[in-house]
């Protein structure tokens, strides 16, 4: 299978540098580091205080372009922090946004253990109960263009992807989930699109922040709600769902069906990349999923 997440442009901190010094002459760029990168964007961190994310993909600069204009209106709509770009710009067909930081770490680094996870259900659910319920028409989202929960497009994918994943995996439990999916789809609300562990921002194990909303758009609750089946042990969902209100059967089937095709290419991307943090989060969340 094909590597979706290889750059199609490179930034170098020295080029980051030139670029913000000339575009945003407020900022001093007296330091640039390398903060992450993930498959759409490279984030640079700019002298201790700002984010700065740099497309490295061509079908990213839509989504870069989307999220850049969602965020600020719904920044002060949600209980928990999000990027709120103040800084944007262009090198040539290549977008970039700034933003500033946001404390805490990315979840999928800190080997979380059940406890921590118990204490996250009830956040997790008032932040997606908060987002699910805005009203989106002042937002110019649009519709989920991705097929996150395209029956006919997943169920083939997933199995191959099951098909060339290392041993460990329960791959005849997860094919079960796969084949016994309910098709009933349920109407679409504000989604975030790409929700998993590596863009829940944690400080002292509080959730500290939700990042990376270049996903964002209209879509059935299950495309987010997959992170609770793959995020949260069997022993934490009634702590989110006192939260966020509960769910039919059929949006359960949808979330486990998304967590499963979503869990296995974040496997793969981190394999790829050699991030053992990541690799290890993607195992435990295929067993939450069919535990």
């Amino acid at each position: 299978m094909t590597e979706p997440w290889k750059a199609e442009r490179d930034w170098s901190s020295n080029e980051v540098r030139e670029v913000i010094r000339a575009q945003c002459p407020a900022l001093s760029c007296r330091s640039v580091e390398p903060f992450g990168c993930g498959w759409d964007n490279a984030a640079f961190l700019i002298d201790d205080e700002w984010v700065f994310r740099f497309v490295r993909r061509r079908i990213a600069v839509a989504l870069l372009e989307r999220e850049s204009s969602v965020l600020p209106r719904l920044a002060s709509l949600l209980p928990v922090p999000i990027p709120n770009p103040q800084w944007l710009g262009q090198v040539g067909d290549w977008p970039f946004a700034g933003y500033r930081r946001l404390i805490g770490r990315p979840a999928s680094d800190l080997f979380l253990d059940e406890a921590a996870r118990i204490l996250l259900a009830r956040p997790l659910g008032q932040f997606l109960r908060t987002l699910h319920d805005q009203r989106t028409g002042e937002l110019g989202v649009e519709p989920d263009s991705f097929g996150r929960l395209d029956l006919a497009k997943w169920q083939p994918r997933a199995n191959q992807m099951l098909d060339d994943c290392d041993t460990g995996v329960d791959a005849v439990a997860l094919r079960r989930v796969l084949d016994a999916v309910d098709a009933t789809p349920a109407p679409a609300v504000l989604s975030h699109g790409d929700l998993y562990s590596r863009h829940l921002l944690l400080d002292d194990d509080q959730l500290a922040g939700v990042i990376d909303w270049g996903d964002v758009c209209l879509a059935e609750p299950a495309v987010d709600l997959a992170l609770v089946f793959s995020f949260l042990p069997p022993s934490a969902r009634r702590g989110f769902f006192a939260a966020y209100g509960e769910i039919n059967e059929a949006t359960a089937s949808r979330a486990r069906f998304r967590a499963i095709g979503h869990t296995l290419n974040v496997h793969r991307y981190a394999k790829s990349i050699g991030d053992e943090a990541l690799l290890a989060e993607a195992n435990l969340a295929l067993r939450f999923i069919v535990a």
